[in-house]
């Protein structure tokens, strides 16, 4: 499943994770999101791993570092905080970066690091709404096509020292379920 930009990412995430339930779809679901904004939270996020846990979900989300739309919504009506899925490929200027938050200490550890990275507060920018555009997501894409095109989702996945141990993060986030 590829998605388009922004809202599009969105919807393909919410699509991806609702089709990796049924038993009549292919697995695992492979979604691929562009710019997008923060889908669910805590409680969406653990049933989320433990879709990824079980093998039938795979999530690739693009973002630009300083794109305004990837920050937002970043809490609920509820107050409850908002929360990526799936492996990250930050898209910075000069490089890219793979993340995947870890349980664990080095995760409890990093919270604070990165959500003050990811913040509006530390990362002051009149080039949000440019960041967030097609053509910089293409133009930064390029810059690391080569190690880009030898990669897979699914390598990523299988490797415990990248991923972490899914089953661990879905028992200790499946206690929010």
């Amino acid at each position: 499943l590829n998605s388009l930009q922004s809202l599009g990412g969105a919807l393909s995430n919410l699509f991806a994770f609702m089709a990796s339930s049924r038993h009549d779809i292919p697995k695992p679901v492979t979604c691929v999101s562009v710019a997008s904004p923060y889908v669910g939270d805590r409680r969406y996020r653990a049933a989320f791993r433990l879709s990824e846990r079980k093998g039938n979900l795979r999530h690739l989300r693009v973002a630009n570092k300083k794109d305004i739309v990837t920050l937002l919504p970043f809490i609920s009506i509820k107050l409850s905080p908002y929360k990526h899925t799936g492996v990250e490929l930050k898209l910075n200027r000069d490089r890219h970066q793979l993340i995947y938050p870890k349980c664990g200490w080095r995760f409890i550890s990093n919270i604070l690091k990165r959500t003050w990275q990811n913040s509006l507060f530390s990362n002051p920018s009149l080039k949000y709404l440019t960041n967030h555009g097609c053509k910089e997501y293409n133009k930064r894409l390029d810059i690391d096509k080569e190690y880009l095109d030898t990669v897979f989702l699914n390598d990523f996945y299988a490797d415990n020292k990248f991923i972490g141990d899914l089953k661990k993060i879905s028992d200790e986030l499946g206690k929010e379920l």
